[in-house]
């Protein structure tokens, strides 16, 4: 009851952040392009924050037998970090490759499961679909060209921020009304 409670306080900033996910995804479908140096520029800065913080933490324990993997690592943060800053179409590319083969190795092991699942307790066309869309979308991003992958990239960002946004509000709005 407490969690419907807060929710109920709540309502009016999950509407606001359900219609800002929604415009967010709406923009990201409209302008590819922008959205992806949008987010390449934002992971920048965050993997030199991150890298900086942990640069921070890896001299506060010098004396530890891991202060030079703590050092390598911030360090690869802070590079990673400045290359996206720096390079943020050649990152655009990068980082959409990485999606494309995270969505192609994804959509192997969802169809796989899907397919052990179908030998024990019957198919589930549902999950197949969505591990076959997955796959195909995977392959599609990793194997076109790096403008189409990028487009590709945020047409799928966009639809996943549209239905988070709606999926918000439709929590918004039905929170509190059935009671136990």
């Amino acid at each position: 009851m407490v969690a419907v409670n807060t929710a109920r306080r709540n309502r009016w900033w999950l509407i606001i952040l359900g219609i800002l996910l929604i415009i967010l995804g709406i923009k990201a479908i409209v302008l590819p392009l922008v959205f992806a140096i949008a987010l390449t520029l934002l992971l920048g800065i965050l993997f030199l924050i991150s890298g900086i913080v942990q640069l921070i933490h890896a001299f506060r324990f010098q004396r530890s037998r891991c202060f030079w993997l703590k050092l390598a690592v911030s360090m690869f943060y802070v590079l990673g970090g400045l290359f996206l800053l720096f390079n943020p179409t050649t990152g655009i590319v990068a980082l959409a490759s990485a999606v494309g083969m995270l969505f192609t190795a994804v959509g192997i092991f969802e169809t796989w499961q899907a397919l052990q699942t179908w030998q024990q307790e019957g198919l589930d066309w549902l999950s197949m679909a969505v591990a076959i869309i997955i796959l195909v979308l995977g392959v599609f991003i990793w194997v076109e060209s790096p403008l189409a992958s990028v487009v590709m990239t945020s047409a799928v960002a966009g639809i996943s921020l549209i239905l988070s946004g709606v999926a918000v509000l439709a929590s918004a709005f039905t929170t509190g009304r059935f009671r136990r």
